[in-house]
């Protein structure tokens, strides 16, 4: 049997105050999941390599990826975030935006391809919001291109928020469509412009 390609790194899981809304063990809780129902042996595990910040550089601006490389966000940056800085959230942030890109180029090469964590389409170029630092959904996109293993891009994102930061960084990009489901009366409360 044909395994499918599963990208994961144990850095995924953020230590988080308790009681704190983020389900910050979600990713290590679906490795145990899998686990447990003996699903595991369907997958080949992959761990990624952190992006440097000049590969997120095609997504975001220089100074909002210094500030969270060094740990200088602003209070009102954490806030809009949701999570409070740490080494792991670093870490986290620059492993799982090269995650995606990872399942990516993995997908191209079999077909299909999971990553247990990403999809953090609330990360605008310079700030990130609502659980998310890093867009992975864009840096991916761009770099598949950029990397000449893919002309076009659907992101078709099924979340029951918008993936607002993926349509603004991406709007001016013809290659890449952005098509965000989503429900109407939820975050983010102003609506960016999605290709659909």
């Amino acid at each position: 049997m044909k395994k499918t390609p599963l990208v994961y790194h144990r850095v995924y899981d953020i230590p988080l105050p308790e009681n704190h809304r983020f389900p910050g063990s979600k990713y290590s809780v679906l490795l145990k999941i899998l686990e447990s129902e003996g699903l595991i042996k369907s997958f080949l595990k992959y761990s990624p390599k952190p992006a440097t910040a000049a590969q997120l550089s095609i997504v975001h601006d220089q100074n909002y990826l210094q500030a969270v490389e060094l740990g200088n966000l602003s209070k009102q940056h954490e806030t809009r975030i949701g999570l409070p800085w740490s080494e792991t959230l670093r870490s986290r942030s620059f492993l799982a935006a090269n995650g995606t890109l990872l399942a990516a180029q993995l997908a191209l090469q079999t077909g299909i391809a999971c990553h247990a964590a990403g999809g953090t389409h609330h990360a605008h170029s310079d700030f990130g919001a609502g659980f998310c630092v890093f867009n992975d959904l864009a840096y991916a996109s761009r770099a598949l291109i950029e990397l000449k293993l893919a002309k076009k891009v659907l992101i078709f994102d099924c979340d029951v928020h918008q993936g607002d930061g993926t349509a603004r960084i991406l709007a001016k990009d013809k290659n890449i469509f952005t098509c965000s489901i989503h429900c109407t009366d939820n975050y983010p409360a102003k609506k960016a412009k999605s290709d659909l």
